[in-house]
């Protein structure tokens, strides 16, 4: 059932993902739908209310799903989410990201979009030098600790999906979220979507 909040969000996510795919790959928009049910849960247990997918039947697409992204959000806005986060980076003894921060609505928003149309990146640009476990060492020393964090979360369980294209998305959405909170204008974001380490 759609609550109160959810039509709203779902709309916001939807302009968020158009506005930054067409800077970050202008010249080939791909629709963005909004899906009125609840995402079935991954392989880990995990809903993702936004996603990029590509496939023969369906084409490229991003799919918004409406019913319960407004709470998923909102819990996420709160901090409830990230205490595993802040258990691991804690356990990897980097005092400097003892805590990760706790993103607004708005910037959670635009990270989420980020994450998912570098996803859409990932597939357009073969050639696209990600984000990777294997070359944390060679990062500059600002984003080596989150680096190491994420890595640590992978191998851990904390995080799924394919390593390697999620891990890259996960940094860039991070640093996206970052950038938002910055206030960076979108063509700021769109080039943070694209950097490569």
């Amino acid at each position: 059932m759609i609550k109160k909040g959810d039509w709203g969000i779902a709309w916001l996510v939807t302009k968020v993902i158009q506005g930054l795919d067409a800077l970050v790959l202008p010249g080939d928009p791909i629709p963005a739908e909004i899906v009125f049910t609840v995402p079935a849960k991954d392989d880990y247990g995990k809903r993702s209310y936004v996603r990029y997918t590509s496939g023969e039947e369906s084409g490229e697409r991003y799919v918004v799903f409406v019913v319960g992204i407004a709470a998923y959000l909102e819990k996420q806005t709160q901090g409830k989410d990230t205490k595993k986060h802040l258990a691991l980076i804690k356990g990897l003894g980097a005092d400097d990201f003892a805590t990760l921060p706790v993103f607004t609505m708005e910037e959670l928003i635009v990270a989420i979009a980020s994450h998912e149309i570098r996803h859409r990146l990932q597939d357009q640009k073969p050639a696209l030098r990600m984000f990777s476990p294997t070359n944390v060492s060679s990062w500059s020393p600002e984003l080596r600790p989150l680096g190491e964090a994420f890595k640590t979360a992978f191998a851990k369980g904390f995080l799924g999906g394919d390593v390697q294209s999620e891990f890259d998305a996960k940094i860039v959405e991070y640093l996206a979220g970052l950038a938002a909170r910055l206030g960076k204008n979108p063509e700021e974001i769109a080039a943070v979507i694209k950097i490569e380490p």
